[in-house]
């Protein structure tokens, strides 16, 4: 996606990069090594919480099966040995397999919407990513199986269009929270009034009543006294 943080990353901007999407090296192999410590000491520890798969990249990018079967296997030998995870991903169709099949009750399914579906702003910074409309749907699905769900309304580009996306969210009832975060390493971030928009933010998750985190770099444009979220949180999540 055009607004994507990744390309500022060290490794991005290496002579040598690569920027053909692909699996860390000897992933599973790692993975396995992983879940057999484990095993070994008989249980997840709760305070850790669950793994986030994944926010550098979607875990299940669209039209690459290869790449979907490694996710695939990841999260199944995870959830084997009992770790709980958040699905973040944008491709509600594929994450259907994972919603309606062996997740386990502790999991979280999270989809990033910045945009209104109903107008064309998505398209011009999403070009390869799925339809919006099949990320709402995901976020149903889930809900209805008894998932934790929450959408990251980050980065903001059209404050208007933000906004939209945790009304509509509220009149759906399927979302248990929102993580909101501006635009970073970007020319339009300039664009948009942050100050305003933290002040209507504000108004908007007060009036709906929406459980919610502000991330760390939009708290200095809220309101003064404004609670930086509602939800209780691990240490490593308030950021």
């Amino acid at each position: 996606c055009a607004y994507c943080f990744a390309a500022q990353l060290p490794a991005a901007r290496r002579k040598d990069f690569d920027p053909a999407c692909r699996p860390k090296r000897d992933l599973l192999k790692r993975l396995e090594r992983d879940c057999k410590r484990i095993e070994r000491a008989g249980v997840w520890p709760e305070k850790n919480g669950p793994v986030l798969v994944s926010f550098t990249s979607d875990p299940l990018p669209s039209g690459r099966t290869d790449l979907i079967a490694v996710a695939h296997e990841a999260l199944y030998r995870l959830w084997d040995v009992g770790v709980p995870v958040t699905l973040l991903s944008k491709n509600g169709y594929d994450a259907l397999d994972w919603i309606e099949g062996w997740h386990s009750r502790d999991d979280e399914f999270a989809t990033t919407i910045v945009f209104d579906e109903t107008r064309t702003t998505w398209r011009e910074w999403e070009a390869y990513a799925p339809p919006i409309d099949y990320r709402w749907y995901a976020l149903e699905c889930a809900h209805e199986r008894g998932l934790n769900t929450w959408i990251s309304v980050e980065p903001v580009i059209d404050p208007d269009e933000a906004l939209e996306v945790i009304r509509f969210g509220q009149e759906l009832g399927c979302v248990g929270h929102y993580r909101i975060g501006p635009l970073n390493h970007h020319p339009h971030a300039a664009t948009v009034d942050w100050r305003a928009f933290g002040e209507r933010l504000a108004e908007v998750l007060t009036e709906t009543g929406a459980r919610y985190l502000v991330k760390r770099d939009l708290r200095p444009y809220m309101p003064e006294g404004f609670p930086a979220h509602n939800l209780e949180l691990k240490p490593k999540e308030d950021r």
